[in-house]
């Protein structure tokens, strides 16, 4: 406890001299961070190790300088914010400002910390807020690795109102990876989760015409000329049967033409074949033509129409940019 209070004493005055640099237009508030900072010191003197905590971060939020992190550490590792004050021992082992004591400190404290606290390194779309357990961590890409406790997570990041999560499980002294990845975005880079270029945006068009109804279109049209062969042949018939009638009044009774060589009778049977023929072509083309015209139509009905996506994807090489997708 005591020699806890000493350490926490220097921080303070070391704290001091940096902040007492002169008036300035925010003197009040650095004024109010120096208060709360010297509560925290002579609250953590006492033991209350989570006041201490509140009175630094409260103070920290003014002076972002390595003596107050490594007392604001020191009040969440006593208070069991062992995440927390694991993160804040590393950055002020890493920062060039803090003193050769302090680093020792602190890196005696992380070593100290792993050993009962986990690490999860997450990848997630650049930009992207991340969160942990609820808790906001940063915006990707995350400089460092998130210190936490052994136990499940969840882990979310958010970027224009899209969230991808994912639960992950961490042991003591483990480092875990999480990457957070959109499946519908492209992904280019050297593979670590983080979305440098987003898809293209696609816009979707559906043309009436298809194969489909082209060969129902096909098809009509064949219907149309057999109609037309129904036409002539129907003509044709109708002739025939125009000739055979004035024959028949000619000839008067028909029956004389039996065993006859009369050319009229002859010319008779002729013109009467010809519109049996003409009639039968005329009903065998009209059977198709309806077919054709009636199946082309069902062809042409069920067959969806096609549809397009025009899109466009600038993609960087090492010649300049790439330009691709579908121009409509």
């Amino acid at each position: 406890m005591r020699r806890t209070s000493v350490l926490l004493a220097v921080m303070m005055l070391a704290g001091r001299a940096y902040a007492g640099g002169g008036e300035s237009p925010d003197d009040i508030a650095k004024r109010n961070a120096q208060a709360r900072f010297d509560e925290g010191i002579t609250l953590a003197a006492k033991g209350s190790y989570e006041e201490a905590r509140i009175k630094f971060v409260q103070a920290y939020a003014v002076f972002k300088t390595p003596i107050v992190l490594f007392n604001l550490a020191m009040a969440e590792k006593k208070s069991n914010h062992l995440p927390e004050a694991a993160t804040h021992f590393r950055q002020v082992a890493a920062d060039a400002r803090s003193t050769a004591e302090a680093k020792d400190k602190a890196k005696t404290a992380v070593d100290e910390l792993s050993r009962q606290t986990g690490r999860i390194a997450i990848s997630a779309p650049a930009g992207a807020d991340v969160t942990v357990d609820g808790a906001l961590v940063g915006k990707a890409p995350l400089g460092d690795s998130i210190d936490v406790m052994p136990g499940t997570h969840a882990v979310v990041a958010t970027l224009n109102g899209k969230h991808l999560d994912k639960s992950v499980s961490v042991t003591i002294g483990t480092e875990e990876k999480c990457e957070l990845v959109d499946p519908n975005a492209q992904q280019v880079g050297n593979g670590n989760g983080v979305i440098d270029h987003p898809p293209p945006p696609q816009t979707t068009t559906t043309s009436f015409w298809s194969p489909g109804r082209f060969i129902g279109l096909s098809m009509i049209g064949a219907g149309v000329v057999a109609g037309g062969f129904v036409i002539g042949f129907g003509l044709g018939a109708s002739d025939a049967a125009s000739h055979a009638s004035q024959l028949r009044q000619q000839i008067g009774d028909v029956s004389a033409c039996t065993g006859t060589l009369d050319a009229r009778c002859a010319e008779l049977s002729n013109a009467s074949a010809a519109k049996r023929s003409n009639e039968t072509g005329a009903i065998a083309f009209g059977v198709i033509s309806g077919a054709l015209i009636v199946g082309g139509a069902a062809v042409m009905l069920f067959s969806p129409g096609t549809t397009r996506r025009a899109g466009v994807r600038v993609q960087p090489t090492l010649g300049g940019v790439m330009i691709e997708g579908r121009f409509q």
